[in-house]
């Protein structure tokens, strides 16, 4: 329970940095332009990244088969809400400027190494 409370610790303060630092180039550069949609990214990743890590949690408690399960719907959820985040920002939202796209796959990337490190650290703990 601690190291989970931990890894969203980290994920939280991901989140406020990327937040702060979308908002600093929003207003002190002419490139970003407005920040107001672009500051609504970060908390949304965070939100997708914590209900994945809460699925990659409850993954680690139970049976092997039950671990496989989760394990396999960790995958599917890291993979699939983020296009379906993509789909609503790029498509319904017409955000298609150069830095929306991106202020969107620097945010994506950063959400998901963080979330293959902390899943990786936490199989490795899991298999020793």
């Amino acid at each position: 329970m601690r190291r989970s409370i931990g890894d969203i610790l980290i994920l939280s303060a991901l989140g406020a940095l990327f937040t702060a630092l979308v908002y600093i180039l929003c207003n002190n550069s002419g490139f970003f332009g407005q920040a107001d949609d672009a500051l609504l990214l970060p908390p949304l990743f965070l939100a997708i990244s914590v209900t994945i890590m809460v699925v990659a949690q409850a993954g680690g408690k139970g049976d092997p088969a039950m671990k496989t399960i989760l394990l396999l719907a960790f995958v599917v959820l890291k993979f699939m809400l983020p296009a379906a985040l993509a789909v609503v920002w790029f498509v319904v939202l017409k955000n298609s400027s150069v830095a929306d796209v991106l202020v969107f796959f620097v945010v994506y990337l950063a959400f998901s190494t963080a979330m293959v490190l902390l899943l990786t650290r936490k199989l490795r703990n899991n298999f020793n």
